[in-house]
């Protein structure tokens, strides 16, 4: 009788299964995802452009864990582009874009770092689902001599 007692018990548990099922979508697995886009130009005070300038992207809304999404060098023109695939919801986030001369003496003498707060807040080009979109900072950055 124990054992007529289990099978109709897994029956009912197995029934039960199937009519729980979502016939309405797909099941969808993962986190969504949004991307970030910097393009800077940065100059010195006379004009000129800085080259080996390091331009980073940096979460800080965790300031004992700050999360940095991407790193970049300018060029010899002091253009830079970076950009960082991250999770996210397509929300406004504030996120902190970093200008540190890494070269010391090099290209015009040591030059004092800069970090900007910009408001990422035009996300374009979302599927709907799990991409949110993307969103640019375009910066242009005169830094001082130390």
């Amino acid at each position: 009788m124990n054992n007529r007692v289990v099978r109709w018990l897994m029956g009912i548990m197995g029934f039960a299964g199937f009519t729980s099922c979502n016939n309405f979508g797909v099941a969808m697995y993962g986190c969504p995802t949004v991307d970030y886009q910097v393009v800077a130009q940065v100059s010195n005070e006379q004009g000129e452009s800085i080259g080996d300038i390091k331009v980073s992207l940096v979460r800080t809304n965790n300031v004992e864990y700050p999360d940095t999404l991407a790193v970049g060098l300018t060029d010899r023109y002091g253009n830079c582009s970076i950009k960082a695939s991250t999770t996210g919801f397509g929300s406004p986030e504030t996120l902190t874009i970093g200008f540190d001369d890494i070269d010391g003496e090099k290209h015009g003498g040591q030059y004092e770092s800069q970090h900007i707060e910009h408001l990422f807040d035009d996300f374009q080009g979302g599927d709907g689902n799990w991409y949110h979109g993307r969103a640019t900072a375009q910066t242009q950055v005169t830094l001082k001599k130390e």
